[in-house]
């Protein structure tokens, strides 16, 4: 099977909890064709620029577990690359500080329209002052954005939740909703907080 013609993969694998997944690198001077791109398992940050750079017809990316470790974790070089066919981004992040989180989104996801993200701890991923400037300079095509937050119990966050709120988000004519979940996990909390960029998203969020 020559892989760089796939349309479609999905993996699955567990690697335990206490070990390190193995970072990844893939030849700069080849491309993939995958255009949608499943990963269930734990997948090293540190990886996933050069990931990115190999799938340029990548449309769609579901990463359920974004990982780092302390060890190895260290500042890549990032060579931007607006992904054009890219629509749909799902990741989990794994305690990754949304600092480099943010240098993902800019260099990658300019024509991103579908944004459903999962983290916890880092109260920065709450600052919706940046998510604003995050969204109007670097993903101007995005549609629906959603962040399912994961916090200590004991954490607040109205404040954060109100700053959504603002009259640049009125003027822009966004819609935002955001819901908790107060299922306790190992003394966590969840909410799930939801912007829709433009009255089509409306539409879309119902079919």
């Amino acid at each position: 099977m020559n892989y760089l013609k796939l349309k479609y993969f999905k993996i699955e694998y567990e690697i335990k909890s206490y070990k390190s997944p193995l970072s990844i690198h893939l030849s700069k001077y080849e491309s993939c064709s995958i255009q949608y791109l499943i990963i269930n398992g734990r997948f090293p940050f540190k990886s996933l620029n050069n990931l990115l750079c190999y799938l340029p017809e990548l449309r769609h990316l579901s990463i359920n577990s974004l990982v780092h470790y302390q060890d190895y974790f260290e500042e890549n070089e990032f060579s931007p690359m607006k992904l054009k066919y890219l629509k749909y981004v799902s990741p989990k992040f794994d305690c990754i500080r949304f600092n480099k989180v943010e240098k993902i989104l800019k260099e990658f996801l300019y024509y991103v329209q579908i944004l459903r993200l999962t983290t916890r701890y880092d109260k920065a991923y709450l600052n919706a002052k940046r998510w604003e400037e995050l969204i109007v300079s670097y993903m101007p095509y995005l549609r629906i954005f959603d962040i399912n937050y994961v916090l200590d119990k004991n954490s607040t966050y109205h404040h954060s939740m109100n700053q959504f709120n603002s009259s640049f988000r009125i003027e822009k004519n966004w819609f935002f909703t955001h819901q908790h979940d107060w299922k306790k996990v190992q003394m966590m909390e969840c909410f799930i907080q939801q912007i829709h960029i433009d009255e089509k998203t409306m539409d879309f969020i119902g079919k």
